[in-house]
């Protein structure tokens, strides 16, 4: 029997739909599985504001009408940050009114129970549209074979508490974008100039009700050219607007942090630089966390080394932006301070020691309770992928205008990750830029630090540069008192000598590290400079002739070094260099005649190398390849020279920069 009262009362659609066909099949999916295991016929629909909730929902409940022929119930429950009790009752006394209730009863509660009874037995749809709180729809979910919509811009999860299935709207891509602007604006407009359009609907962010909006605008001014202001996009307005409303009924926390966002330089946060933006402890930034999670004002990002990131919507990133811009420059400076001094220099710091155990900074940072959690090498070289961007904005971009105790600090942090991950010629320019931080800050440790990782990138055509600044380093390091410093900068003078082809100097420059170092209490750069002793001792074997005595003591002399640098350097801890000095030892085993320990060598180091440091193994290819002809292996060398090669193009395919840092 049909009910003698049916309310229809759906408003009709005000945006068209398009490329809502995967969404409309996962709610297809849910509604017909809530029905078999007997659940309630409960969804919710959620996005940023403007990304077309409403129209997705009346779309897919006017499909279904047929399903649910007892009618339609509405509820625009707008401003839900605001809502008050007595609005529930405002609904519901509409809904049992227009059910054919008789009368209206007084109280809430009791007009909840006739509801309800009034439902029972329907097969109804109901629409509860822009809702803000949880608590204030209970009340106006009814039970039985209904089904209930609920469009909402902040995330509700408590709702599944009720049997309410969550979907996430998304922003349209380039291609739905174009067919909706041109849905609405006209086909020919929008072919007569598609670049222009392209730009207008690319500046609209993907969201339907700020292209619909900007076309709208177009379409009331026939002869307005589409390249007239391409860049202003007057459907964006509106929702700015709303996010504005949105960002101020935030409480005081969440606010706080909303409008530090903006000063950020990266698109990913962790939990632990966001607590350092907001100038709290990492345990009290879950709330305002959760509350801009909720308000769609902050989103779930990537999982990163075993916890959470979260991204900025792209509609929220003009206003996040626009935000920390009006902030008195005194606060913005101190919030990037905060963020760079206590989340990016303390956290870099912990990932560069992982990446190398055995390395000394020339200025410690200070501790800090916000910094990531890292318990292995993977999980730094992970932190440094995921910040990349955001470091080399802070040492590049903002060098100048931002803190520039940082720039140089994480200059000097990178180091690691740029030898070991990546390279190229920025890392040159982000030196120079750490080199110009530290004088500014006229920090004499850092500025030595600087200028001797400066020496070792330049090119050897530089080489007369770089000895100038090892140098001056070393003038620094000896006139702070810090002969340690001053030693390894003697190491890094015998690389640049070597580099420039002139290997007699090179060779005393490391024999004089060796003792200094061992003395000092630094055996790692003593194991480096025997390793480069060893090298050098095997490219004089290349001119003599196998057999005579100079080349047998040569031979075994490096042998020696080489297999002492690799002791020292495993027992440092520094197992990249290891696996490199493995290589020397075994160039030096087989010049000694020892094939099968020279073989050994090798098989050990290009295991860890292609496992732990893929970045060195096409030199180290190269290396082995010299090594392969030298054992009359000519098939193994080409193998290894075909990899060298493969790896190479990979890494020119995928963007990352060559060279060694």
């Amino acid at each position: 029997m049909i009910p003698a009262h049916i309310p229809w009362q759906l408003p009709p659609p005000r945006i068209p739909l398009v490329d809502r066909g995967p969404e409309r099949e996962e709610l297809d999916a849910h509604l017909a599985l809530a029905r078999r295991i007997g659940r309630p016929l409960r969804f919710v629909v959620t996005g940023v504001p403007g990304v077309g909730k409403t129209a997705f929902a009346l779309d897919w409940l006017n499909r279904l009408s047929a399903r649910f022929p007892d009618g339609q119930l509405y509820a625009d429950l707008r401003d839900g940050d605001t809502w008050r009790p007595e609005g529930t009752r405002d609904v519901l006394a509409g809904w049992v009114g227009a059910l054919g209730a008789p009368s209206v009863p007084e109280h809430t509660d009791q007009l909840t129970g006739l509801y309800r009874s009034l439902m029972r037995g329907r097969r109804m749809v109901v629409l509860l549209d822009d809702v803000g709180d949880e608590d204030q729809i209970r009340p106006l979910l009814s039970a039985g074979d209904s089904l209930t919509v609920i469009t909402t811009r902040r995330r509700l999860p408590g709702l599944a508490l009720d049997g309410c299935h969550t979907i996430e709207l998304a922003p349209l891509d380039a291609e739905h974008g174009m067919e909706l602007f041109a849905a609405v604006l006209g086909a020919q407009r929008v072919a007569a100039e598609p670049v222009q359009a392209r730009r207008i609907v690319h500046g609209c962010g993907g969201l339907p009700l700020a292209v619909c909006l900007t076309a709208a605008e177009y379409a009331g001014r026939p002869r307005r050219p589409l390249r007239d202001r391409p860049h202003h996009v007057e459907g964006l307005d509106a929702i700015n607007d709303t996010i504005a409303a949105i960002v101020d009924a935030l409480p005081d926390d969440a606010k706080n942090l909303f409008v530090r966002l903006g000063v950020h330089p990266g698109t990913t946060f962790t939990p632990s630089a966001l607590a350092a933006l907001a100038g709290v402890r990492r345990a009290d930034v879950d709330p305002p966390i959760r509350t801009l999670l909720d308000r769609q004002l902050l989103a779930p990002g990537p999982g990163a080394f075993g916890g959470e990131t979260f991204v900025l919507p792209d509609v929220v990133r003009h206003p996040a932006a626009a935000a920390a811009r009006a902030l008195p420059p005194r606060e913005r400076d101190d919030a990037r301070r905060a963020l760079y001094l206590g989340y990016y220099v303390p956290t870099a710091s912990e990932a560069a020691q992982l990446l190398d155990p055995g390395r000394l900074f020339a200025v410690d940072a200070a501790p800090s309770a916000t910094t990531a959690y890292l318990d292995d090498v993977p999980a730094a070289r992970e932190w440094f992928d995921l910040e990349y961007d955001a470091l080399t904005t802070i040492v590049l971009v903002d060098g100048e205008d931002g803190c520039l105790e940082a720039v140089h600090l994480l200059v000097d942090r990178l180091w690691s990750y740029w030898h070991q991950v990546r390279s190229g010629k920025h890392v040159v320019t982000a030196h120079r830029a750490g080199l110009r931080a530290a004088r500014t800050c006229g920090d004499h440790r850092a500025i030595g630090r600087m200028l001797t990782s400066l020496a070792l990138l330049l090119p050897a055509a530089a080489s007369t540069e770089a000895l100038d600044c090892l140098t001056e380093a070393e003038s620094l390091f000896r006139e702070a008192g810090n002969e340690l410093f001053a030693a390894r900068t003697l190491h890094y003078r015998g690389l640049v000598l070597a580099e420039a082809d002139r290997p007699d100097e090179a060779a005393k420059a490391h024999r004089r590290v060796v003792p200094a170092c061992v003395r000092l209490g630094e055996p790692r750069v003593a194991g480096l400079a025997l390793d480069r002793l060893a090298a050098s001792e095997l490219a004089r074997l290349a001119t003599w002739e196998p057999g005579n005595d100079d080349h047998r003591t040569t031979a075994e002399m490096a042998a020696v070094d080489a297999s002492a640098a690799h002791t020292i350097l495993t027992t440092a801890r520094d197992p990249l260099n290891a696996a490199l000095a493995a290589l020397t030892w075994a160039e030096a085993e087989l010049a000694c005649g020892r094939r099968d320990n020279s073989e050994k060598l090798t098989t050990a180091a290009i295991k860890t190398l292609r496992r732990d440091y893929p970045r060195q193994v096409p030199d180290a290819c190269d290396r082995l390849a010299r090594w392969a002809d030298a054992m009359g292996d000519p098939t193994r060398a080409t193998s290894y020279r075909v990899e060298a090669a493969a790896l190479r193009r990979e890494d020119a395919h995928d963007g990352t920069p060559g060279g060694t840092a």
